[in-house]
């Protein structure tokens, strides 16, 4: 047996709706579609899906698919990719699934992709979100020198339901990347390698369901324009000490960016960024250093507490503080929101030591 690691091709598809099938028991709890049957979610179709995602995610990242080699026979075995990059701290994530091959070999296309997204693509960390309960993926990123830097409530559903998540962590610096390239020089490049393969010719099969794929795309996307745009929304005020009229202006839908205006003069703004993945809305604010903090400060509050209350379309509404935000990691308290520990750093932070905070509610 061999090992490759290489990018997807569209011919990849009947092995990994193969394997995805024979292994759906040990995959189903941390890969599950919610509402969706198993089968379903790996039919020629969702394979389409899946593969035009790993072509993406290789622009602005690392995919790949661990293939499995025996007797000049390949299989897909496993998929491992860096990607999504945050955007308060420009970090990337780290998810991977394998099966039917030694957990060493699963180390080392880890450490392969990680070491990828820190020297190819400068990433400043790169974090991984493990279920609690799941202790099988804990000890490998424990294996490659991650450690957990704080514990998410509720972030994604594992094992059919929402479940706490350990947020790992590996910082891109010199002793992370000489840890990482031990790791892959420790297997030989007869029993495990990465190769940039090309693309073969389409089979019959796929030639009938790329079309069928294309389809759909046409229809959701005639669907979509039909679809009225959505209001902006209505200016939020904000209430003000010093009496001045202290406005949240929306203006790409109440889920987007929110310009700050104090008497018609605008002052910055907020950034609301929505992972859907875990169904988090996360405020990034951008506000003039003139601003006097108490107005800063009530508005990010104010606006934290609005999308809590109101925002639809997410379950978690996260702020993250710095060392000298205690007014509003105060007021965030009094309002309900969760302290969930020590966050990642946002580039600049010089490493200050930042806090999330975390209002949930039921969709």
């Amino acid at each position: 047996m061999t090992v490759m690691l290489r990018r997807p091709m569209l011919s990849d598809g009947p092995s990994w709706r193969e394997t995805n099938r024979m292994y759906a028991d040990r995959l189903r709890a941390a890969f599950d579609c919610d509402g969706v049957d198993w089968d379903a979610a790996h039919s020629h179709v969702s394979w389409i899906d899946t593969w035009r995602k790993a072509l993406s995610d290789n622009k602005a990242g690392v995919s790949y698919f661990i293939v499995r080699i025996d007797g000049g026979r390949q299989r897909i075995v496993g998929h491992m990719s860096v990607a999504g990059v945050h955007a308060r701290t420009g970090c990337a994530e780290l998810s991977s699934w394998a099966v039917g091959i030694p957990s060493q070999l699963t180390q080392w296309a880890q450490a392969c992709v990680v070491l990828d997204a820190f020297e190819r693509h400068s990433r400043p960390h790169v974090i991984a979100p493990i279920a609690v309960s799941n202790h099988a993926p804990a000890k490998l990123a424990r294996s490659l020198g991650m450690w957990t830097i704080q514990q998410q409530r509720q972030l994604r559903h594992y094992g059919g339901v929402l479940a706490d998540h350990d947020i790992w962590i590996l910082v891109n610096d010199a002793d992370a990347r000489a840890k990482l390239a031990s790791i892959v020089a420790e297997i030989p490049e007869d029993t495990a390698t990465a190769v940039p393969r090309r693309e073969p010719l389409r089979s019959l099969q796929q030639a009938v369901v790329i079309p069928r794929y294309l389809v759909r795309i046409a229809r959701s996307t005639v669907r979509a324009a039909r679809t009225k745009a959505p209001d902006v929304g209505t200016p939020i005020p904000v209430g003000s000490a010093s009496g001045e009229e202290v406005l949240l202006v929306p203006t790409r839908g109440t889920g987007g960016r929110y310009e700050v205006l104090i008497d018609g003069a605008r002052v910055g703004h907020i950034e609301v960024a929505v992972d859907v993945g875990t169904s988090t809305a996360e405020l990034l604010p951008q506000l003039a250093p003139t601003l006097p903090r108490e107005t800063g400060s009530a508005v990010v509050v104010g606006l934290a507490i609005r999308l809590a209350e109101h925002h639809g379309a997410t379950r978690r509404t996260v702020v993250t503080t710095g060392t000298n935000d205690t007014d509003i990691a105060g007021a965030l308290a009094e309002a309900g929101f969760v302290h969930e520990g020590s966050a990642p750093p946002s580039p600049g932070d010089d490493l200050e030591e930042r806090q999330m905070w975390t209002a949930f509610r039921d969709l």
